[in-house]
């Protein structure tokens, strides 16, 4: 190994020390090179956009407002490990200590210059990257960490950054349904639709991202676009399409930024298609049918591949919506323990998979039963309880009256486009866009037969799992969701039928899928129907439920 200068190990471990108590902002900031980047709090700030005094300042004004005394992990250096001259500087790898718990880890600085000041660092095992490598991971650990003040702790480089990604995972119990399975097959089809899909990214990731060393990397790296200036929230950037509006990173079936960092660090990329609900017994997990490989149902269930999901779930574990011990049947009506909701939940689950009641139409009625019971019985009630819910299971069921589908009829000519309208009919969108003339093509044509029932059935319980308005507006109104979204299955599939020429077959019906998962469950339509008065009680009545069981 050639020998390092004592000037660059002084200098790494003066960075290093600097990090960690007291913190001596000063010497930190002045072991770093004019490329590097810095985390003011929550905000990565490029060394080169800073002054001296103003890093201080602001760091020390930082630590009084939050009230902390410190900043997360610390390390010391060890040893070197091996070392990599060039003519810009060096690339040290080297094993150092974290003085809390007294680990030792493998960590790549990238000193630069006749002062070797430290352009990035990185934890890092052997062997030693190329340089842009060791700059690219580095500058990640800033792209991960979100402009947001949810965070316990508030490292001051990467290292700590990189060691707080791997080591504060939660252990909370995970949730998902036996039957998911999802292992990426790198197809693309979410690279290919980041220009329509509008994916932003976070301040942190942007500065990050856009610092990276692509041209010696020699690769192309995502591209951004203005996303409105949006300083104050974060998102300050979209995701630019290219060509037919996939990401620019998305070559030949790999993410270049994947490649070369190892891991994914910009949010959106690295969670999709997991989606998390926060529950008084732990995460529920689910998937997107955005993705193609969730259709297909390929791939890994969540216990063969927990720690990854975990890694996941970590970048967004502030944001994750909270489900509270006590959620409602109706809105503004009797409260369910979360006993009496996991026991309904599963009742309602295991209906829309038993084949033995018939095809998909046959089991929704059963289950509009059992919620038409619940709200008429609690009508009344404060709050409900396992017993009381054990108590309705126990009874039979009573038979309900088929009505005629118009309440269903009225409230889609309330919220959909009016015929004449001057938008254009688009088979791309759910509904043509929006339209009711392009959801009536399906009255009275139920798909029968053509139903693709493994499929359906995985959908269904997905939505009712994914839990969407249950924290807010109740039971009553997931289970019209997943009563709307298997109406909405047939009708938008006798649209396309009739538009496209195409059977009803598989494909179709993955296709349907994905319309609404992104058209209806991702959008502001599902939050009218939670949050618009008359929309609401439109939505969730019993006769609505019945309505929706007529084709």
């Amino acid at each position: 190994m050639k020998p390092v200068p004592t000037k660059a190990l002084r200098l790494v471990q003066q960075f290093l020390l600097s990090s960690g108590p007291p913190y001596d902002f000063a010497a930190h900031f002045d072991t770093l090179a004019p490329g590097a980047m810095v985390l003011i709090g929550a905000h990565a700030v490029p060394r080169s956009e800073i002054d001296r005094q103003t890093y201080v300042t602001r760091m020390r004004a930082f630590m009084d407002m939050a009230g902390i005394t410190e900043l997360g992990p610390a390390f010391t250096l060890e040893r070197h490990l091996d070392w990599q001259p060039d003519e810009t500087g060096g690339t040290l790898l080297a094993s150092i200590r974290e003085l809390k718990t007294k680990t030792s880890h493998g960590a790549a600085f990238r000193p630069e210059g006749e002062s070797w000041l430290v352009r990035a660092a990185c934890l890092q095992n052997k062997p030693l990257p190329p340089a842009d490598v060791v700059v690219a991971r580095g500058l990640a650990e800033f792209a991960y960490w979100r402009p947001a003040t949810d965070h316990d702790v508030w490292p001051m480089q990467a290292i700590g950054l990189g060691y707080l990604r791997r080591h504060t995972v939660s252990t909370e119990p995970l949730h998902a349904l036996p039957e998911s399975r999802f292992t990426c097959q790198g197809r693309g089809f979410c690279c290919g639709q980041i220009g329509q899909w509008q994916v932003t990214v976070h301040a942190n990731a942007l500065k990050a991202v856009t610092a990276m060393p692509w041209t010696g990397l020699g690769i192309t790296g995502p591209q951004f676009e203005d996303g409105g200036g949006r300083l104050r929230d974060g998102n300050v950037a979209q995701m630019a399409g290219c060509g037919d509006n996939g990401c620019a990173a998305h070559v030949e079936g790999r993410c270049t930024l994947h490649q070369s960092v190892g891991w994914q660090p910009i949010e959106p990329c690295l969670v999709f298609p997991y989606q998390f609900m926060d529950t008084p017994d732990g995460i529920s997990v689910t998937h997107s049918f955005l993705c193609h490989t969730v259709g297909e149902n390929q791939g890994l269930p969540l216990a063969a591949q927990e720690a990854d999901v975990r890694l996941r779930l970590a970048a967004v574990r502030p944001l994750v919506t909270r489900v509270r011990p006590l959620v409602p049947l109706l809105k503004n009506g009797a409260v369910l323990t979360w006993e009496a909701y996991r026991r309904l939940e599963t009742v309602l689950l295991a209906i829309l998979a038993d084949t033995s009641l018939g095809p998909m139409p046959a089991r929704l009625l059963r289950g509009h039963q059992l919620m038409t019971v619940l709200v008429t019985v609690f009508r009344f009630a404060q709050q409900i309880d396992l017993a009381a819910i054990n108590q309705v299971l126990a009874s039979p069921l009573p038979e309900l009256a088929m009505n005629s589908g118009r309440h269903v009829e009225d409230l889609m000519r309330f919220m959909l486009k009016r015929p004449g309208h001057p938008d254009p009919v688009r088979t791309d969108r759910l509904f043509g866009d929006w339209h009711y003339s392009a959801w009536a093509v399906g009255q009275g044509k139920p798909l029968g037969d053509a139903m693709d029932d493994e499929l359906i059935t995985r959908y269904l319980r997905t939505v009712l799992f994914r839990k969407l308005g249950l924290a807010g507006v109740g039971l009553a109104f997931v289970w019209s969701t997943v009563s709307w979204a298997a109406r909405a299955w047939e009708r938008q599939a006798r649209f396309l039928e009739a538009e496209t020429g195409r059977p009803i077959d598989r494909m179709m019906q993955l296709d349907v899928a994905r319309h609404i998962d992104m058209l209806f469950l991702s959008t502001p339509f599902l939050q009218e129907m939670a949050l618009h008065i008359k929309s609401h009680e439109r939505f969730v009545t019993p006769r609505m439920w019945l309505s929706l069981s007529e084709p």
